[in-house]
């Protein structure tokens, strides 16, 4: 969790430094752009779940980090070999998922997901976060981080 925080963190510095008129003030995005990057995150959830690694590869941006349930950090290529095995995955459904901030060329998007995973099909859900960046107008996946939400408690 550090990691991403301080990737987030970082990412925002960065955004704000590199413009020429320094605003740090999330503001909401076009109905437009919103649009593109909730079909961009599902879309990406769909490639993940048929380890569709061409899709996955034209979303994921150069310096992508992932942080899995079990609080594993992987680099892109790595976390790309991962999703190259092939899962029993199905009935994968997200929900409440949101633009939680924006900022012109950086977006933190919010959700749960639900799925079916193994041969005894075992119901899984996890809370993530998505961290979003665009570079010559091409939204890219930059971090992830997912939280095993515990049906037992």
């Amino acid at each position: 969790m550090r990691s991403l925080l301080f990737l987030i963190l970082t990412m925002l510095y960065l955004n704000v430094f590199s413009q020429r008129s320094i605003s740090v003030q999330p503001i909401k995005p076009d109905e437009s752009v919103q649009q593109e990057l909730l079909q961009k995150t599902q879309r990406f959830t769909e490639a993940w779940g048929k380890s569709d690694t061409a899709t996955l590869r034209k979303l994921l941006a150069a310096e992508y980090r992932h942080s899995d349930i079990w609080g594993k950090i992987q680099h892109k290529e790595d976390w790309l070999s991962y999703a190259a095995t092939p899962r029993k995955i199905s009935d994968i459904v997200s929900s409440d998922v949101e633009m939680l901030l924006y900022n012109n060329n950086i977006a933190v998007i919010t959700g749960k997901m639900s799925y079916r995973f193994g041969e005894e099909k075992l119901p899984q859900e996890i809370r993530f976060t998505q961290l979003w960046t665009t570079s010559e107008g091409e939204w890219k996946r930059a971090a992830f981080q997912a939280t095993l939400i515990d049906k037992s408690r």
